[in-house]
């Protein structure tokens, strides 16, 4: 299309400016200036004032023939360039770094949201209620405009744990590379094993299953799918407390967080319980690991039966507290 549209502005140009030089150069077309000179001064004016236009004319065409290589130059240029990233980024296949990594976004896709609302009755990890507090400050009928003030704890509802959480002198929720924040999801489902099992943790076992049929990209976020989510705002059915008093929901094993980090180089771990550490988990093995290598963690996501494991990539937007151990989050989903 470049080369035509070339060639098309060459010829057009060329007919232009014959066309202009003949107008001027015979007298007919001005019957005014033949009538002050004689027909041997008008053809000697003539033809002096032809080979001078020939001589204007041929120098436009030089300089459009000139344009007309420059711009099939640019043309190749543009294609080596563009055409040779494209190439690159599709042939990718490793990350190195945590900005070393490409994601493929889907053309057309349905976003899902993966976040639970914040209110008074979120449930939280110790069990105490109203951790969440809005206060109206002004409305519009009274004021002209309405805003409020909330006060929340860092980790209540969807929300992110950076690795200051649990590691000091680690990144704290301010300081995530912005380019960590936007990912490609694997979605591992595990219902039917909660389902007989309230405790199960993920192993390296159901992985390996998974990887059969799907594949878990690099720099990815890996979800776990255990149908938690659904029990959220009933009461005590969340946080499942037994009769001694021992918190009983899904979780990842530490071989399991160990064999992602390691040989996927994830970047982020989430799931639809209120920790990626079991309920009788009492020491916080995946989290101590998890953050200990710079990743981050999701917790308390929403909606995750909705996802596929065909493209889909996750939005992570937590507030930039500066110092923060972690952040709710609103955490959105782009399935093709």
């Amino acid at each position: 299309m470049t080369l035509q549209f070339a060639k098309n502005a060459k010829n057009n140009s060329e007919n232009m400016f014959s066309e202009l030089a003949k107008r001027h150069l015979h007298s007919k077309y001005c019957p005014h200036f033949s009538s002050r000179f004689t027909s041997d001064e008008v053809e000697k004016y003539n033809s002096n004032y032809y080979n001078c236009s020939q001589m204007q004319e041929t120098k436009m065409t030089n300089q459009i023939r000139q344009i007309y290589y420059a711009v099939i130059a640019i043309g190749i240029m543009c294609l080596t360039l563009f055409g040779g990233s494209c190439a690159m980024a599709a042939t990718k296949k490793s990350v190195t770094t945590n900005n070393d990594h490409f994601i493929v976004l889907p053309n057309r896709a349905k976003v899902i949201d993966l976040t639970q609302p914040l209110n008074s009755s979120v449930p939280t990890y110790d069990g105490k209620a109203n951790e969440f507090k809005y206060q109206i400050l002004s409305t519009v009928d009274k004021d002209g405009y309405g805003s409020g003030a909330f006060f929340t704890h860092e980790h209540l509802g969807t929300h992110i744990d950076a690795p200051v959480h649990f590691c000091p002198g680690g990144t704290s929720i301010d300081q995530i590379d912005p380019s960590n924040l936007l990912l490609p999801a694997a979605i591992i489902d595990v219902q039917d094993e909660v389902k007989k099992n309230p405790d199960y943790s993920l192993t390296r076992e159901k992985i390996k299953e998974f990887e059969k049929k799907n594949t878990i990209p690099p720099h990815a976020a890996v979800l776990l799918l255990t149908g938690w989510s659904k029990r959220y705002f009933i009461d005590g059915q969340y946080r499942n407390v037994d009769s001694k008093g021992v918190m009983r929901y899904p979780g990842f094993s530490l071989k399991a967080a160990k064999y992602l980090v390691n040989d996927h180089k994830i970047a982020a771990l989430g799931i639809d319980t209120l920790s990626i550490d079991n309920g009788p988990s009492q020491d916080f093995p995946v989290h101590k690991f998890v953050l200990s290598h710079g990743l981050f963690i999701v917790e308390n996501l929403a909606n995750l039966d909705q996802l596929s494991n065909n493209g889909t990539v996750v939005i992570f937007a937590p507030l930039k507290i500066e110092g923060g151990t972690g952040s709710p989050a609103r955490v959105l989903a782009l399935v093709p």
